[in-house]
């Protein structure tokens, strides 16, 4: 009976430890905020990485969405509405901690034409200037 209850638990662990990495490797974040033209904006997709918007940058006021997956071989971010162009003066800001670049080939962001994005180096982690909204990714090592 014991040794029943046992290989029950045991077969439970398993499966959790094997969602925890399954969910882990393919995990994914969302975030949409409103954002008013003439004040700009944050959007926090997930802990270590935001969406800033400058005052001014947006031609009107838009329901932003910010999205993040990270996969095997990816980190994505993908940024909605999609087409959206800021003042270039003004670019919107991927901002990213240090921890959350951990694993990556490279601090070089990449845009879905494979331009690459520049990053700023901060002492809290990378800055990246988005001048309009696509899909951006990192490679991961």
């Amino acid at each position: 009976m014991l040794e029943a209850v046992l290989r029950k638990r045991a077969k439970a662990l398993a499966l959790i430890l094997f969602l925890s990495v399954f969910l882990t490797a393919t995990m994914a974040s969302a975030a949409t905020r409103f954002i008013r033209a003439d004040e700009g904006g944050a959007v926090r997709i997930t802990s270590g990485a935001w969406l800033i918007i400058p005052a001014g940058s947006l031609e009107e006021n838009t329901l932003i969405s910010a999205n993040m997956k990270r996969t095997h071989n990816y980190l994505y971010f993908r940024f909605n509405p999609s087409g959206t162009v800021f003042d270039p003066d003004k670019p919107a800001q991927l901002c990213l901690a240090w921890w959350r670049l951990q694993g990556l080939e490279s601090f070089v962001l990449y845009g879905k034409d494979g331009s690459e994005v520049t990053p700023e180096f901060r002492w809290w982690g990378v800055k990246y200037n988005v001048d309009h909204f696509s899909l951006y990714y990192f490679r991961r090592r």
